[in-house]
């Protein structure tokens, strides 16, 4: 498998074996010169109505990628698209999956069924030569494109080990796209790029089925142009909380704020209580030691394989990862494992005080230079801290890039934080 991955499928095809690409369906849909467009949640109406088939609609998704390939370069098994489509304008409107018909960018660690792969469903594949790494991630291998200034202006902002998934959603190839994030790779990028993306809580959404880095982080989640094209997603992978979530206008929110400008709450009569980490989880240094001191373990595990066999693909960076270039010890992996253990009740309290914690995404807009991925010290927290987290695009920086924030809640209060986020968009 090399790549992101784009699947044209039914969700009914998939009964005994897993694919995260098994249960997405739906672009854009308005026929304008030949394109199809349409909204993703609009997408199983316009086809049961034939007001478009699924053929129609794989081909302006291809002609789109021929267009911008220098964008989002070499997907792959392209002659696999039309192929899947025509099999699926054939299946009977009531054995359609709800979500019949599909278009989504997958993330290169996700395996998928096909020549390549050794589990289910794969279509289209994303090999990103501009990125030239192991599984066609930046986080493999460096991160050296060759790219003309148009593509730049939207990679620069892309940047990530899911970065080609944020691309491509943006770039408007694919509608959804699949992440997977162990730091900051998904809501980073989103914040960058201008994008939705959501980080549910961690472990709601198997990580069966993907190269795993880290058991105790690694989190499968979501790029979108909109939270209802979230939702949409969420409903598919049947991620409920424990009580039913209640829509809440936005003058009635009570939001804690956390080291950022919310000047657009305050306009909207939202209530807004700037609030402090409780400690040490509110020393970025102390952070920032516990995901190495955790994430460096973890990853010495499963990249070990890898090393043993591929050593000379592989960047310095991970080398010295499985061989412990950090020197952290067993016991202080132990220590970090148990101290971020022993933090998360009690974010989760914090959190419950509030309808939405709001927290910055990023330091600031995407950084200049396509060697530089930026800092994750807005994400880390609440990715050790397992809770869910949504990205919104909220303002421009100085040079005119996007910047986002950080919608979070407690852990399995993730249709709550969709509410919450329906009510800020």
């Amino acid at each position: 498998m090399r790549g992101e991955h784009v699947v044209v499928l039914d969700a009914s095809t998939i009964v005994d074996t897993f694919s995260l690409a098994a249960f997405f369906a739906l672009l854009f849909v308005t026929a304008q010169n030949g394109e199809c467009e349409c909204e993703p949640v609009e997408a199983p109406r316009v086809f049961d109505a034939d007001l478009i088939n699924v053929q129609q609609y794989a081909r302006s998704i291809l002609r789109r990628i021929e267009e911008r390939e220098y964008v989002v370069k070499e997907w792959e098994y392209i002659e696999l698209v039309l192929h899947q489509a025509k099999i699926l304008d054939k299946v009977p409107k009531e054995q359609r999956g709800p979500l019949h018909g599909v278009a989504v960018g997958i993330k290169d660690v996700i395996y998928t069924k096909g020549d390549d792969t050794s589990s289910p469903l794969q279509i289209l594949v994303l090999n990103r030569s501009d990125v030239p790494t192991q599984y066609g991630s930046s986080i493999y291998c460096g991160y050296q494109p060759n790219l003309d200034s148009s593509a730049v202006a939207i990679l620069r902002a892309a940047v990530g080990s899911s970065a080609g998934s944020a691309a491509a959603v943006t770039d408007m190839q694919v509608p959804f796209s699949i992440g997977v994030q162990s730091g900051g790779s998904i809501i980073r990028p989103a914040s960058y790029i201008g994008i939705f993306a959501r980080k549910p809580s961690h472990n709601n959404i198997s990580t069966a089925g993907q190269a795993r880095s880290s058991n105790k982080f690694d989190t499968t989640g979501s790029f979108a142009r909109s939270i209802q094209d979230l939702e949409l997603l969420a409903a598919v992978f049947d991620i409920d909380d424990d009580e039913s979530p209640n829509e809440v206008a936005l003058e009635d929110m009570s939001v804690a704020k956390i080291k950022t400008p919310m000047v657009v709450f305050g306009k909207n009569g939202v209530k807004v209580e700037e609030v402090s980490l409780p400690s040490p989880i509110d020393d970025a240094r102390v952070l920032a030691h516990l995901h190495t001191a955790i994430m460096s373990g973890e990853a010495q595990v499963a990249l070990l394989s890898e090393y043993r066999m591929h050593k000379h693909k592989l960047t310095p960076d991970i080398c010295g990862i499985v061989e412990d270039a950090n020197g952290i010890t067993q016991k202080e992996r132990l220590n970090a494992t148990d101290l971020l253990s022993s933090m998360r009740p009690g974010l989760d309290e914090l959190a419950k005080k509030y309808l939405v914690i709001v927290a910055p995404s990023t330091v600031d807009e995407a950084p200049l230079g396509l060697g530089d991925i930026g800092s994750p010290v807005f994400n880390t927290l609440w990715t050790g801290s397992h809770v869910p987290v949504i990205n919104i695009p909220a303002c421009f920086g100085a040079n005119g890039l996007p910047v986002g924030i950080s919608l979070v809640a407690a852990r399995n209060h993730d249709q709550h934080l969709l509410k919450m986020a329906q009510g800020i968009e």
